[in-house]
């Protein structure tokens, strides 16, 4: 079984649920939700990975673990991110912009920095699907 989902449900805990139930999981980044790590189980850092991305349509991947719950269990997996036009980045970081002036509240950089790529992240394995 592959499932295919959009970052409503990007945590750990339901990526670990598909994993435990012999399936393999596809979902797009929820920085907020989802705590990836690298191979040495620190916190991956998304906008480091997200740097050699330097020109639109160019597509990335990395080794990467999904924290799954509090005690340090984890899903291998890949962080996989490609990066938007000039105009989908412009759209996509002025919707986050207008959304925080909405709600008196600030935006980050990073979330600025992220808004310039799509983001997913798999179990599916690379010899299965390759991220050219």
């Amino acid at each position: 079984m592959r499932i295919l989902a959009d970052r409503g449900y990007s945590t750990g805990k339901r990526v670990g649920h598909v994993a435990e139930a012999g399936g393999q999981a596809t979902v797009r980044v929820n920085t907020g939700s989802l705590v990836l790590m690298d191979d040495r189980g620190g916190e991956l850092d998304l906008v480091r990975c997200m740097r050699p991305l330097k020109k639109p349509g160019v597509i990335g991947s990395e080794a990467a673990s999904a924290r799954v719950d509090s005690s340090g269990g984890s899903v291998r997996g890949r962080l996989c991110a490609l990066r938007k036009t000039e105009e989908a980045i412009r759209i996509a970081q002025r919707k986050l912009l207008k959304e925080a002036s909405k709600q008196g509240r600030q935006i980050w950089p990073a979330t600025l920095e992220m808004a310039k790529y799509v983001v997913l992240v798999t179990t599916v394995p690379e010899d299965e699907w390759t991220d050219s």
